[in-house]
């Protein structure tokens, strides 16, 4: 029986480091996750056009609000620093929301649970969702997953009016109808 003890630690260490590699792997995927709808988002920005209605100024920057964590916020930043885009290159501001501090003035929010969808209902932003089942909160884009890949549709009835949508972005999507 004493030559089972070494045994058994032996199967416990391997237990537990498989299962920490699954851990390891599960949040490296979620942090590519993160990575992806972020380029999303900015690519979303890039292929909407908002008419000037939508703006108090000519130069008013594209204002995209996010929710998440302080890192998904950081990342964000980064990657829109700088940048400018449309006919008017304009700049891009992002800003943070919350469920309980909705921000009005948004152009894009992107939302990710039914609170935060609930708190930007009265919001004039382009919505984007995390998942197809907040479409019924108004979001026009949803991200949804088809096997791995990671895709989005767009529901063209949930588009403001003066906010349009490429072409090229279309083709991309899966177009769903209102039902």
């Amino acid at each position: 029986m004493q030559h089972l003890v070494p045994i058994k630690r032996w199967l416990t260490a391997l237990l537990s480091a498989t299962l920490g590699f699954s851990a390891l792997a599960a949040d490296e995927q979620a942090q590519d996750d993160r990575k992806l709808k972020a380029v999303y988002l900015f690519n979303f920005i890039r292929f909407i056009d908002w008419s000037d209605a939508h703006f108090a100024n000519r130069d008013d920057a594209i204002r995209l609000c996010v929710g998440g964590d302080a890192g998904f916020m950081a990342m964000m930043q980064k990657l829109t620093a700088g940048r400018t885009i449309g006919k008017q290159q304009r700049k891009i501001e992002v800003h943070y929301s919350t469920a309980k501090s909705a921000d009005n003035n948004c152009h894009l929010s992107y939302i990710r649970n039914q609170s935060e969808a609930l708190a930007q209902a009265g919001s004039k932003a382009l919505k984007v969702g995390d998942s197809p089942a907040l479409a019924e909160f108004g979001t026009a884009i949803n991200f949804f997953y088809e096997g791995q890949r990671l895709r989005f549709e767009v529901l063209p009835g949930h588009l403001q009016q003066g906010v349009s949508v490429s072409s090229e972005l279309m083709k991309l999507a899966q177009i769903k109808e209102e039902e």
